[in-house]
């Protein structure tokens, strides 16, 4: 499951060599549901990951820049992220 995240030698939401080592924005915890909260680095590359993408630098940045348009208020929820993301773009066929 984590074949994605390997691309870059990390497990899911480890950001350790990202330049900016962290996501940085307004969302601070992504509600995944009633009892379990993410990091928004976490979030991103499950993101990516559910959507069949390499976990890249470059699609990390491509999907923070993506939140930082969101217009929600907190608490941030997985699925509000979610279908914000699959509206804002389409992701090209491989």
């Amino acid at each position: 499951m984590l074949d994605s995240a390997e691309l870059l030698g990390q497990t899911l939401g480890d950001w350790s060599g990202h330049p900016n080592k962290a996501y940085v924005g307004k969302i601070d915890r992504v509600q995944a549901s009633s009892t379990q909260a993410w990091t928004p680095e976490y979030y991103i590359d499950h993101y990516l990951q559910s959507h069949n993408r390499p976990v890249t630098h470059w699609n990390r940045n491509v999907v923070s820049a993506a939140l930082g348009k969101f217009r929600g208020r907190a608490p941030f929820k997985r699925w509000e992220l979610d279908e914000f993301l699959d509206n804002t773009w389409r992701f090209a066929p491989d």
